[in-house]
């Protein structure tokens, strides 16, 4: 393991924010850190995207001279509804996170009673997953065609 400052591993996520900020369109990134229990840190990105806020950090390990070393190539993306972990890589992180905001520009998607889109003037596909109470998780995709006017 290659152990470096805090400082450094910091100034190497800055560097990237411009890139990564331009590449998936966000709103807003900033660096995250939490020191963690023991010898564990987390570092990575705080971003916004249309709207939403997201932690994305991956864990390091601590040595005695305070440096820093990432423990596993292994990304995590925390956010209000809770976290998913085990993305091998940023791109991965951000290719989820891009999932999750579907948008039908110049129209309006509605929810109707029964659970149906109503999407006017356009057509689309929308998946959203949901978590179960038992602990696992429903993944659907819903597709609707609106009529051509």
């Amino acid at each position: 393991m290659d152990f470096l400052s805090r400082e450094k591993i910091i100034q190497g996520l800055i560097n990237a924010m411009p890139s990564i900020m331009d590449k998936y369109n966000l709103d807003d990134i900033g660096v995250y850190e939490e020191e963690g229990e023991g010898d564990k840190y987390y570092m990575g990105y705080t971003i916004r995207k249309n709207g939403k806020v997201y932690m994305i950090n991956t864990t390091y390990v601590k040595n005695e001279e305070k440096k820093l070393a990432q423990l596993h190539n292994e990304w995590t993306i925390q956010q209000e509804e809770g976290e998913s972990k085990g993305y091998q890589s940023l791109e991965n992180v951000f290719d989820k996170i891009s999932e999750d905001h579907v948008y039908f520009e110049g129209s309006v998607v509605d929810i109707k009673d029964n659970g149906e889109l109503d999407v006017s003037n356009q057509r689309g596909i929308v998946e959203f997953s949901e978590e179960l109470s038992d602990g696992g998780e429903r993944n659907e995709i819903i597709e609707e065609q609106s009529e051509e006017q």
